[in-house]
């Protein structure tokens, strides 16, 4: 497939979910091959970057508040529809978490480069603590290793399943469950003050 010359994107991986982390469009099922050999794709309403100006990309680890926003209301839709029984509910809602992922998104102590798993995953736990329904954004996101990234496999276990880091990145192969529980509570605890009564690492639930 030819497009004209695009942009590479500075971005790299994020998963079988990718999106576009400058717009949180979709990405094409087609990619298109650069002259170093790199399979990238481009956001399936890339006209929004005019008709010579395309972004390929692969996703990002880290992409911006609006793309974030973008995303969680193109998923919500295909999830619930795009016609709703009470419109203002659901505007209300679309408006707190935009003002939740800026705040999850905000700049803490030198941080700035927080995953968009982990946002993803503390913003479903702030729905779910008000009572928004939040199990389905799991579908959306890929639950990785906390030190690497890396993609984890998963042991069915009489306590649940159980992840690994497939890259076995700290040498050990250990169990990463809590890790990653803990990482979660971490970022959800940074952006919102609870007076004192936050999020418990063992109220985070992890699912493949």
């Amino acid at each position: 497939m030819t497009r004209g010359r695009p942009a590479e994107s500075v971005f790299f991986m994020h998963g079988t979910h990718a999106f576009c982390p400058e717009s949180g469009s979709t990405l094409s099922e087609d990619t298109v091959v650069t002259e170093t050999g790199r399979e990238l794709r481009y956001p399936t309403n890339d006209n929004a970057y005019g008709e010579d100006s395309y972004v390929l990309t692969t996703g990002a680890t880290c992409s911006s508040t609006i793309a974030l926003m973008s995303r969680f209301r193109e998923c919500h839709e295909r999830e619930f529809g795009t016609t709703w029984v009470d419109d203002e509910r659901v505007n209300a809602l679309y408006r707190r978490v935009a003002l939740y992922l800026r705040q999850l998104k905000a700049d803490v102590d030198g941080e700035a480069t927080t995953r968009d798993e982990w946002i993803w995953f503390a913003l479903a736990e702030r729905l779910d603590r008000e009572g928004d329904p939040a199990d389905w954004m799991r579908n959306y996101a890929d639950v990785v290793c906390p030190h690497c990234g890396g993609t984890l496999s998963w042991l069915e276990a009489p306590r649940g399943m159980l992840p690994k880091c497939l890259n076995k990145c700290d040498g050990t192969n250990r169990y990463l469950a809590h890790e990653i529980q803990r990482k979660v509570a971490a970022v959800y605890n940074r952006a919102f003050d609870e007076r004192g009564v936050g999020l418990k690492p063992t109220e985070v639930a992890i699912v493949p």
